[in-house]
Formats: structure tokens, C-alpha cells, sequence
């Protein structure tokens, strides 16, 4: 069976969601408009404003703030990352492709 290549900005909202710690970190690095995936970056910017209205994150409120039916997407982002240990590489990759692709 052919391995899916991870996406980078799944993987670091998926780390933001695991550790809140690492919230403040990847803000500094990484602005919404770094994702390049729409549905992500939409993401992105409700968990960082959902961080800066509470101070926390947590996938029930980041549904709640996105508006959507189902959790099963953001789910799916826990699901592809075993620990937030990696969110700085993450989200050095997310800003160099997007500085590469001129964004």
C-alpha cells in the first residue's frame, strides 16, 4: 500500500491542537497567509484566534468557532500527528514553501 506524504500544515495545526504550548511559537513563524491549502488556512486562523480571545485550544471550540457539522476533518488532523514534538519543523516547512512559491 502506497504511504500518503503528510502535509506540513495539517501536521502543525494538528500539533497546535495536542499542546496549546506550542501555540505562541507557531504564530511568530507562521501566518495565515503561509497555508496554501484554503480549508486549512481558515483553520489555522480560527485556532489562533480562538488562542488569543481564551488562551486555549481545544477541537470542541475550534468546531464551534469554524461552524462546522462535523469534527471528522479536524479529527483526521489529531489522528496524523503522534506528538507536537515537531511543530517547529513543521512550521519552518509551511513558511519556506510558501516563501518559495512567493506568498
Amino acid at each position: 500500500m502506497a504511504r500518503r506524504k503528510a502535509n506540513p500544515e495539517a501536521l502543525l495545526i494538528g500539533c497546535m491542537l495536542i499542546d496549546n504550548g506550542v501555540i505562541p511559537r507557531v504564530m511568530l513563524a507562521v501566518k495565515a497567509r503561509h497555508f496554501r491549502d484554503g480549508a486549512l488556512r481558515e483553520t489555522y486562523e480560527a485556532a489562533v484566534e480562538e488562542y488569543e480571545a481564551s488562551g486555549q485550544l481545544d477541537l470542541m471550540t475550534l468546531v464551534e468557532r469554524l461552524k462546522v457539522r462535523s469534527c471528522k476533518r479536524l479529527i483526521a488532523l489529531l489522528e496524523q500527528v503522534p506528538s507536537a514534538a515537531n511543530y517547529d519543523h513543521w512550521a519552518k516547512l509551511v513558511a519556506r514553501r510558501s516563501a518559495r512559491s512567493g506568498a
